[in-house]
């Protein structure tokens, strides 16, 4: 089982208070479907908010994830814009 510490953090319209930050932590059989649902369930699914940032909190695992995304057909299969 692989596990991926998330930090989500949640601010109002205007900025004016203090984020909302939450820790998430996932978990999946292998790493290529914890990236997989990381991207479908976060990093894809929130790219156009404003108010809504996502990171992977471990540098070594957002390394991995970063060449993971590389590979288009990652990107492409799980629900990545295709223009």
């Amino acid at each position: 089982m692989t596990h991926l510490t998330i930090r989500k953090e949640v601010r109002d319209r205007f900025w004016s208070k203090p984020p909302e930050v939450t820790s998430i932590l996932l978990a999946a059989e292998d790493e290529d479907k914890l990236f997989a649902k990381y991207f479908r369930e976060y990093e894809n699914r929130l790219k156009y908010c404003n108010d809504i940032q996502v990171q992977i909190v471990e540098p070594d695992m957002a390394q991995k994830f970063r060449v993971w995304i590389g590979n288009v057909n990652n990107y492409a299969n799980n629900g990545g814009d295709m223009y």
